[in-house]
């Protein structure tokens, strides 16, 4: 069997319908009961005279509300409202990226030897742009968007276009090839719809799927089948093996990569990622909680934000709770204590560790975070420092751990190596000085000092994936650190 990852301007978006059975509603029509009486009139029955009002009325109801409007009541299903729930949220992702070919201006046609004697020998470099398309889907009102790590790689420009039309420049913050998810923002002057998360270890085969997405740069495109089975396995010549997938019925096809895969009430349920590619109605998601698992690393706000709490929580049936602080460290100057819940972070609600990653990586100024917690029955007001990572040295952590040196970018974006230890780990995978370093495991490098950030958290004999540009080329590399 074959399977292919949605690819830009491939794969697919759906979105599950769950079923929720719908209440009946049960009306009890009370006759009554009337024992004839002898008055010596005759019996006297008023059973027909109440079944003529109750008709009369029923009727009179039908023509208050009309046939029109009967019918649009039942048009207006719950699939339906799944759908205007979530699209909103809903994003078509274009990417734009430099190839560069190489090519000899009289190609195969020449006796190489003839090139040679008159100095023909001579390669050269064309330059183009490739375009691309596909999905992803809000889940933070701050433009914090989800994707396919697929959809957004070795991109040079990332373009999302929400469903109001308008065009947003992103940026990729993190991603995981491994898992194939990446975490793009977009800049918005006013809160933006998101998704919320459903529960989707409890997900029922056959329960509805619905589909949103951008297949074939058919925008909001919404197809409706089920979840056909659970914990399905994938692998394809594109990357590593996907395990515990939702597979779908819903129609998947290029362009609907990295779009929502939600459930009956419009909640995340996976992420379309893959098709079988010699099958029609098999499609793959990635499952909500494996997302949410990851998000905690790609949104980590160590990385990602240099922001350093001195503390550590962990979610509990209660809420977020603090499990550990530092001394010395930020937390321990507010007055944190291990045990205390926290329940919001600026006014933005906080059950668990990713509003709290969210809420923080969403704050621009101020020197501090308004929390509020919990410690047993009294509610605290505390005032988090707003404290940053220490950077290490620039140059002897990268030295000591990768044999090589990194200065400022001229592009303005990633670090540029300056020097190499001969034999070192760097020099070892073939690295170069002059390359750009602008992605280094899960994470975007923008400048040296998220270089130096990242440096901190790689031990020793670890394996990164660093992604460079080595003059019009973009390439990847797999240093083990000393």
């Amino acid at each position: 069997m074959r399977f292919s990852h949605a690819k830009p301007q491939n794969r697919c978006s759906l979105l599950v319908a769950r079923c929720s059975g719908s209440k009946d509603s049960r009306h009890e029509t009370r006759n009554a009961r009337l024992k004839p009486q002898n008055t010596g009139h005759g019996t006297r029955d008023t059973g027909p005279r109440l079944s003529i009002a109750a008709w009369l009325m029923f009727f009179c109801l039908l023509s208050t509300a009309g046939p029109g409007q009967a019918a649009d009541n039942l048009r207006h299903n719950a699939v339906v409202k799944a759908v205007e729930r979530v699209s909103p949220a809903v994003a078509n992702i274009g990417t734009e990226r430099i190839v560069v070919q190489q090519y000899h201006p009289f190609g195969s046609f020449v006796d190489p030897r003839f090139n040679e004697f008159f100095g023909l020998h001579r390669s050269y470099e064309r330059e183009y742009k490739v375009k691309s398309l596909g999905s992803g889907v809000l889940i933070h009102p701050q433009g914090f968007l989800l994707t396919n790590e697929h959809v957004v790689s070795k991109a040079s420009r990332i373009f999302v276009t929400l469903s109001d039309g308008v065009e947003h420049e992103g940026t990729l913050i993190s991603s995981d090839a491994t898992q194939d998810l990446a975490v793009v923002r977009i800049k918005a002057d006013k809160p933006l719809p998101f998704i919320t998360f459903a529960n989707s270890r409890n997900l029922l085969i056959g329960e509805p799927a619905i589909a949103l997405g951008n297949p074939f740069g058919l925008e909001h495109t919404v197809t409706v089948g089920v979840v056909s089975a659970r914990n399905r396995s994938i692998s394809s010549e594109r990357g590593p093996v996907l395990k515990d997938l939702i597979q779908t019925d819903a129609s998947i096809n290029p362009g609907n990569s990295g779009g929502p895969l939600v459930n009956i009430h419009g909640q995340l349920i996976g992420l379309n990622t893959a098709i079988y590619a010699e099958a029609e109605g098999i499609g793959f998601a990635i499952p909500a909680h494996k997302i949410k698992d990851s998000l905690l690393e790609l949104l980590d706000p160590a990385r990602v934000g240099k922001i350093w709490t001195g503390l550590k929580a962990q979610d509990t049936a209660k809420g977020l709770r603090i499990k550990e602080i530092e001394a010395d460290g930020p937390a321990d100057i507010a007055g944190l204590k291990a045990g205390d819940l926290i329940r919001s972070l600026d006014s933005c609600p906080v059950k668990n560790r990713l509003d709290f990653y969210l809420a923080m990586l969403c704050r621009h100024q101020g020197d501090t975070f308004k929390l509020k917690v919990s410690r047993g029955n009294i509610s605290l007001a505390i005032a988090l420092p707003r404290a940053a990572v220490a950077a290490p040295s620039a140059g002897e952590l990268a030295w000591k751990k990768l044999g090589l040196r990194v200065s400022a970018s001229s592009l303005g974006m990633g670090a540029t190596i300056s020097s190499l230890r001969r034999k070192g780990p760097a020099h070892i995978a073939g690295l170069k000085k002059g390359d750009l370093v602008y992605q280094m495991g899960r994470y975007r490098i923008q400048d040296v000092d998220d270089f130096n950030a990242l440096l901190m958290y790689i031990k020793r004999n670890d394996t990164i994936i660093i992604q460079l540009i080595r003059g019009k080329y973009r390439m990847y590399s797999e240093v083990k650190s000393d």
